[in-house]
């Protein structure tokens, strides 16, 4: 893996985009495989459709904290997986809008680090 430091392309950064973001879908939604091709393509066409706004969250990351290369290529991945997982919701009948208020929990930072 590249140093965080190192140049990378726009085409590389499309590619771990990508890579990141169907990993991302596919560890949160292993239903996936037992879906059709049709249903395959309305989710990955729903995930396409949120690119723009993916990059443009992670430009404004990178801009607010150059540091963090990883964390906001790791966002942006993130944004495009859950354009995915809503599309699955409503191929398989539970769409977020419809299903009970989830309830917020509260986790500290200290232990997602241990």
């Amino acid at each position: 893996m590249r140093a965080e430091t190192d140049d990378i392309s726009a085409e590389e950064v499309g590619d771990l985009l990508a890579e990141l973001s169907l990993t991302f879908l596919l560890r949160l939604c292993p239903e996936l495989e037992h879906l059709s091709a049709q249903e395959n393509q309305r989710i990955y066409a729903a995930m396409h459709a949120k690119v723009d706004t993916a990059i443009s969250g992670m430009l404004d990351d990178f801009l607010m904290n150059p540091n963090e290369k990883s964390h906001a290529l790791s966002l942006g991945a993130l944004t495009i997986a859950m354009a995915g997982v809503q599309e699955l919701r409503c191929i398989i009948g539970s769409d977020v809008e419809s299903t009970q208020p989830v309830k917020p929990i509260t986790v500290k930072r200290q232990d997602l680090l241990h």
